[in-house]
């Protein structure tokens, strides 16, 4: 019976190495160390600069990062993704760096990984993806987003499905759901869009759904938009606008 307790014990404290499998470490670990499984508590003071593919380190439960790469607030972080849009499904299947199953608590995290559960982040944060709820004080952006993300200042994700909100602003490329902020820019869209300007940058393809704002705007529109001024393709019109059918477009005779 000691000897089956004592095993146990080893196994919960000591580091132990599966084969092929990443480093388990329990209670106490550091996220900053490569393939590395942490159960429990996960800390470190600065991310080891890793690049996707080669390494994964997953905090299971709680992640504390005092201080990270966003913790100052005058920059746009970047988290390696290509600029042009056509590349981001294929970079996406590559590996992140960290996966995060639980909450993460952070000055401003930037890093390829993912966190499925809760982030807080004081300052800025930039990730992968994010499945849950995230809320950061200042920026917050994600390449793909299922649930709810929050930000005092700007919110931007590639593919959003759930809740985008930016107090300032927010993008988005593919959304369905709810987006909120003062100023909202899309590619498309489906869902109830609230800002006091919808497509601010006039480049929006399509939206579905209700908009309301005092200024809204989309190339193509399949429902309802409320507003001082609204604009899609078929006409312009104050207080209210709709639109349930594609536009007609006129043969041309010779």
């Amino acid at each position: 019976m000691r000897i089956s307790i004592l095993t146990l014990m080893v196994l919960v404290i000591s580091r132990i190495t599966f084969g092929q499998d990443n480093k388990v470490v329990a209670p106490i670990g550091f996220f900053n160390s490569t393939n590395t499984d942490v159960y429990g508590l996960s800390i470190g003071l600065a991310q080891k600069k890793v690049e996707p593919d080669t390494s994964t380190t997953k905090s299971n439960g709680l992640r504390i990062e005092p201080f990270g790469k966003g913790f100052s607030i005058f920059f746009t972080p970047k988290i390696g993704l290509p600029d042009k849009e056509s590349e981001f499904e294929n970079y996406f299947n590559r590996q992140p760096t960290e996966i995060v199953n639980g909450i993460n608590v952070s000055g401003g995290t930037v890093s390829f990984m993912d966190i499925n559960g809760i982030s807080v982040s004081g300052g800025v944060q930039a990730l992968r993806r994010m499945n849950g709820i995230s809320i950061t004080g200042f920026g917050n952006y994600s390449y793909k987003v299922n649930g709810i993300q929050l930000a005092v200042y700007g919110s931007s994700t590639y593919v959003l499905r759930g809740v985008l909100f930016g107090m300032l602003g927010s993008f988005v490329v593919d959304g369905k759901g709810i987006q909120i902020s003062g100023f909202n820019d899309f590619k498309t869209f489906k869902g109830l869009q609230i800002g006091a300007w919808n497509d601010i940058d006039s480049k929006s393809e399509s939206f579905e759904g209700v908009q309301i704002g005092i200024l809204n705007n989309t190339k193509t529109l399949k429902g309802i938009q409320i507003g001082l001024w609204n604009k899609n393709e078929r006409r312009s019109l104050p207080f209210i606008n709709w639109q349930f059918s594609k536009k007609k477009n006129k043969s041309k005779t010779s």
